[in-house]
């Protein structure tokens, strides 16, 4: 083995951290418990001159100019945080992308709160009806996991896994991510019925389900 690839093999496995939830949520107090750079695309764009005024076509503005930011970070091979609100499956596949190409370990993980206490903390000041909206067009169908990109494709092997709703994963894209849309359309109505610990317990149950379902990487 020469030096170079031994240096590889011995570096400490950078990680990124996807981490959702509607505005209250806590996702900026769960990022600074981490420790390491935090990017949170859609509030940076909301900072001007002082004040922070938060308009959504901010969060589509910011999917296009944080990226370059995140790649530059990557290069470094540095933890890096990214809290977002919505961040669904077409968004969670750029950065999946370039986690691949940059062998970092992924950890996604999302924080259920209900409506009236995400309004009465979160920081920003979010509208009431802005914060409904940002609910309704939440993916809770994603539950917490882990992808390791660390050697190029994933650590563990595809196992069987009983599936609580029946749904397969597609296979086909996504590198990689698991979701269940079953499960997210249950978690939302019992976040609209104020059954959050409910939530919660499906949203921990689902990721458990699947845990250990890893789909094949397609190049």
């Amino acid at each position: 083995m020469n030096d170079e690839s031994k240096a590889k093999e011995d570096r400490p496995v950078p990680r990124l951290y996807l981490i959702r939830g509607i505005p209250g949520s806590g996702k900026t107090r769960y990022s600074h418990n981490l420790g390491c750079i935090t990017i949170a695309p859609s509030d940076m764009m909301s900072h001007r001159g002082g004040q922070y005024t938060w308009v959504s076509s901010n969060y589509m503005i910011s999917k296009i100019h944080f990226r370059k930011i995140v790649r530059d970070l990557m290069a470094l091979q540095i933890d890096i945080c990214i809290t977002e609100l919505l961040l669904e499956k077409r968004f969670i596949d750029f950065w999946l992308k370039e986690a691949k190409d940059n062998y970092y370990q992924v950890r996604i993980g999302t924080i259920l709160v209900d409506l009236k206490t995400s309004e009465q903390r979160n920081l920003h000041g979010v509208n009431k009806t802005a914060v409904k909206e940002i609910h309704d067009q939440m993916d809770y169908g994603i539950p917490d996991q882990i992808i390791d990109y660390s050697e190029g494709e994933w650590s563990k092997s595809k196992v069987n896994v009983e599936k609580p709703y029946g749904f397969i994963p597609d296979e086909s894209n996504h590198y990689g991510l698991i979701w269940d849309d079953d499960a997210g359309h249950e978690i939302k109505q019992l976040i609209n019925e104020n059954q959050l610990d409910r939530a919660m317990e499906l949203h921990i149950k689902t990721g458990k389900m699947y845990e250990n379902y890893k789909p094949k990487i397609l190049e």
